[in-house]
């Protein structure tokens, strides 16, 4: 079982390690971004062509222009040697126009991971910032606070970008 989950997170850092590495590969290729989780995205954008013959065709026309982007993208994994490490997560409608690609680690949900970390540590500063306090180091308890408040509004109120 423990060698299962170091294996899972030996290979999670090589996923790491090669996508920052060809960050811009990715980007310049397919405009896939990395977010600060190391989850993938990219947003596909019809143009009028593609919505006029979205018009004829319907949903099977859209199918075959997100597959042969989809092959193009998982091709790229292959030579980058990560395929057997990325999922495709969400394929979602934007708009009328978009449709956005969203790729992770297969094993874990980094997001989650970060996400309980994140929670853990301001738990525990609440917990102990009390006996920082009584030790009289007030500033590194509040900086610490006002650090994660900042942080965690930075993250919750973030605006998505509809890029046209």
């Amino acid at each position: 079982m423990f060698n299962s989950m170091f294996k899972k997170i030996k290979w999670f850092l090589f996923y790491r390690s090669v996508i920052h590495k060809n960050r811009l590969l990715l980007l310049n290729n397919h405009n896939i971004k990395i977010d600060w989780v190391n989850r993938m995205y990219k947003t596909y954008t019809f143009t009028k062509e593609d919505l006029e013959e979205i018009k004829i065709y319907g949903n099977n026309y859209v199918n075959t222009l997100l597959e042969k982007d989809k092959i193009k993208i998982e091709n790229t994994f292959l030579d980058l040697k990560i395929h057997q490490f990325v999922a495709l997560i969400e394929l979602e409608k934007l708009n009328d126009r978009q449709i956005g690609f969203a790729f992770r680690y297969r094993y874990f949900d980094t997001a989650k991971i970060f996400n309980v970390f994140i929670w853990s540590v301001i738990l525990l500063l609440l917990i102990f910032g009390f006996y920082l306090v009584d030790l009289g180091l007030k500033s590194l308890y509040f900086g610490s606070i006002t650090t994660l408040i900042i942080f965690l509004v930075s993250r919750l109120f973030r605006i998505n970008r509809v890029e046209k």
